[in-house]
């Protein structure tokens, strides 16, 4: 999902997966980083994610999804209308 708010522009991408808990949400935007030890992925996905909004002037982060998951989110500069 995306919406504008105010002068920037917000996405979020939700699941309904097992979740990330509290106090790893902060670990999963660093580089190299992975919570399970199985499955694909290399962990450097959500770093990209974060660096590159936060170089273009907005910010990035994770929340609970209500009824089980997590959504990432990252908001980004609007512009004009």
């Amino acid at each position: 999902a995306g919406e504008r708010v105010g002068n920037q522009v917000c996405y979020r991408i939700s699941d309904n997966g097992p979740g990330v808990a509290a106090q790893y949400r902060e670990r999963v935007f660093r580089v190299f980083e992975r919570l399970a030890s199985t499955g694909e992925g290399t962990g450097i996905g959500l770093s990209i994610v974060r660096r590159i909004s936060e170089s273009g002037g907005g910010r990035a982060g994770i929340d609970e999804t209500p009824g089980g998951g997590c959504t990432v989110w990252f908001e980004l500069p609007g512009g004009n209308k």
